[in-house]
């Protein structure tokens, strides 16, 4: 009723049930006895709810009937058993076990699950059509305009009706893959949630809507080695940052010489130190503290990759690497400042406008900072972008 209140209410003697379904004036369940093997089909009026007829079955209904032109489909686990709509008469059997998931009924063939296989049955003679070549299908079948629909292989498959080759195939999401059972409306197929999404493609298997940034995103959370590249990156942006911000900021606090990080850019940029200003110091100072945090853990993916793919044992560092990345920033940042300090600094010292051990002092409290600030928060961050990622 609208208010919600109850219309009717039916007994059917029965612990278990099926899902039901409607045509017409009609409510048809398939109800069972968990104890026994055998198990009905009623169909109940909508109006009142009183039993039009009841059948009676060897074995037990297994999912909710299919009614397509006044013909009641069964899927029970040894058959598809077919009833008259109107009186609910045993037609015919379909030799198919289709107990796994619900079927589909379209066009004089039945589309069901039988040891995780999809198969295409004549819905007259129950003779095999076909069976698809999608080793594993976790969903039930949906017929749309030009293909039956179904979850397999960890994506949104389209398969031809005729033959059961595939069409086409979308990846939602590799490593949750497709567990819900999709929908189909107006050429559109609708599938989740599925990690917390729902999607919607047209037939065809391109995903709609969403444009250029939902597709970028899609595919960066549904592939394991871009969702990785993404997390390193957007680490070592916000810890580059704000590692490279707080150097230099207790740099020019302190009032520490611009020369050192312009003996820096002169060689990044290739230009003369007397040419390389503070703001090219600066800009090329911010960069490399974004980058080098990036090689780092982009290093560290390769060795994890290429260690297993090698046949190499792996060892602890690699089961938790991120751990290390700090110790290795650590290591790359003294690496750093003493090339800067024994062949760099020395090479401008001439124009530099304060004498050379000093430059050294300076350049170590930078670069040690940076270190320290990054090593500390580049792994934290990092962790914190592979949970996002991988563990929505």
């Amino acid at each position: 009723m609208a208010d919600g209140s109850e219309r009717w209410r039916v007994d059917v003697g029965s612990d278990g049930l099926t899902s039901p379904s409607v045509a017409d004036e009609r409510v048809v369940v398939g109800a069972y006895d968990p104890d026994g093997e055998a198990g009905r089909v009623l169909a109940v009026d909508r109006a009142d709810g009183s039993v039009v007829w009841e059948t009676p079955l060897s074995t037990q209904p297994a999912r909710a009937p299919a009614i397509v032109d006044g013909e009641v489909y069964v899927p029970t686990w040894t058959d598809v058993t077919v009833l008259d709509a109107g009186d609910g008469t045993v037609l015919r059997t379909l030799d198919v076990a289709a107990g796994s998931e619900p079927i589909a009924v379209a066009d004089g063939t039945v589309y069901a699950v039988a040891d995780d296989r999809l198969v295409a049955v004549n819905a007259t003679t129950g003779a095999r059509r076909w069976t698809a070549g999608e080793s594993f299908v976790d969903t039930p079948p949906v017929v749309a305009a030009n293909a039956v629909v179904v979850g397999a292989d960890g994506a949104v498959v389209g398969l031809d009706p005729e033959t059961g080759q595939r069409q086409w195939a979308y990846v939602v999401d590799e490593r949750v893959g497709v567990r819900a059972h999709p929908a189909v409306v107006d050429g559109a197929v609708y599938v989740g949630p599925t990690n917390r999404r729902l999607y919607s493609l047209v037939e065809g298997g391109s995903a709609v809507p969403g444009g250029l940034a939902g597709q970028v995103g899609h595919a960066i959370l549904s592939d394991t080695l871009l969702g990785t590249l993404a997390a390193l990156a957007a680490a070592s942006l916000v810890a580059g940052l704000l590692a490279g911000t707080v150097t230099l900021g207790l740099a020019r606090l302190r009032g520490y010489s611009w020369a050192p990080p312009r003996v820096v850019a002169s060689r990044v940029l290739r230009r003369p130190y007397a040419d390389t200003g503070r703001l090219a110091a600066a800009a090329v100072h911010v960069v490399l503290a974004v980058v080098v945090p990036f090689v780092l853990g982009a290093l560290f993916l390769g060795v994890s990759i290429a260690v297993p793919a090698l046949g190499l044992p792996a060892v602890p560092l690699l089961g938790g690497g991120l751990v290390y990345v700090g110790a290795l920033l650590v290591l790359t940042a003294a690496g750093g400042w003493a090339l800067l300090t024994s062949r760099w600094l020395p090479a401008a010292a001439s124009a530099a406008d304060v004498e050379l051990g000093r430059l050294r002092r300076q350049a170590a409290v930078v670069v040690g900072t940076y270190a320290v600030v990054t090593g500390l928060v580049y792994p934290l961050l990092l962790f914190l972008a592979m949970m996002l990622v991988f563990f929505r």
